[in-house]
């Protein structure tokens, strides 16, 4: 009876040791990645490597963008490694895959990448031997474009460029016009109460010019009066002498 709880612990032990799975830390590298029909993809997961490992399965899948459920991920390639330096495994398909796997890295190469290829590409670590390791990547997006979808992309990604540009220009220009306005407006003003000094600055000595041409005038008036006085005064002296010594007006008889 004694014997039976010892038993016990001892499967458990090796039941833990056999099927029990430790987390494994897995970066997979880069996370988005747009490409040309005809150009090459690379796709990268790492982790610490363990030198204790015997055996380590990498499984590659991809999905469909709009769907990253685990019921729609596509098993790509299972390549197993056994302790040597790099386990490499070329599929013959339309794009002419490649896989490499050492302790503590995966990759996968896509050689000349086409439409289908399009996806979002998960790697899945597992350590088989001597402990049970499991780890998963977060995915990396693959886009492809063709020439004319890159054309048509580049047009409106330029279009909307400049009127991004042109709309954050307008913007900045606003303070710079506001700026601008706000000058002229004081200069402006400026000149009105300039203009309006200048008119009272001329009515002032307008005012003060009437009082001296009031005087001239009053001076001119004056001797102009002198001077009919004194021509009145010369014909009424005249009349008078007239008067004294009348013309001799008989005739003389000759005999």
């Amino acid at each position: 009876m004694t014997r039976k709880p010892g038993i016990i612990l001892f499967v458990l032990h090796v039941y833990g040791e056999v099927f029990s799975c430790d987390a494994l830390n897995v970066t997979q590298s880069p996370k988005r990645l747009v490409l040309l029909e005809g150009q090459s993809a690379v796709i990268n997961c790492t982790w610490d490597p363990d030198h204790t490992a015997k055996q380590i399965r990498v499984e590659w899948r991809i999905s469909n963008i709009s769907s990253t459920e685990e019921e729609n991920k596509t098993l790509l390639a299972s390549v197993l490694w056994k302790g040597n330096d790099t386990c490499n495994v070329t599929q013959r398909n339309h794009n002419g895959s490649t896989y490499y796997v050492s302790n503590g890295k995966a990759e996968l190469r896509i050689d000349s990448v086409t439409v289908r290829d399009k996806g979002i590409y998960f790697c899945e670590i597992n350590i088989e031997i001597p402990k049970l390791q499991h780890g998963r990547g977060n995915g990396t997006e693959l886009g492809i474009n063709t020439l004319n979808n890159t054309d048509n992309t580049g047009n409106s990604q330029n279009t909307s460029d400049t009127s991004k540009y042109a709309s954050c220009a307008g913007i900045a220009l606003i303070p710079v016009i506001i700026l601008i306005g706000y000058i002229l407006f004081q200069r402006r003003k400026k000149e009105r109460i300039h203009a309006l000094e200048l008119s009272k600055r001329e009515s002032i000595e307008l005012n003060q010019l009437n009082p001296d041409m009031n005087d001239a005038d009053e001076h001119s008036s004056s001797s102009s009066n002198s001077v009919q006085w004194a021509i009145s005064t010369l014909y009424e002296s005249c009349d008078y002498f007239a008067m004294k010594n009348p013309p001799d007006t008989s005739e003389t008889c000759t005999q």
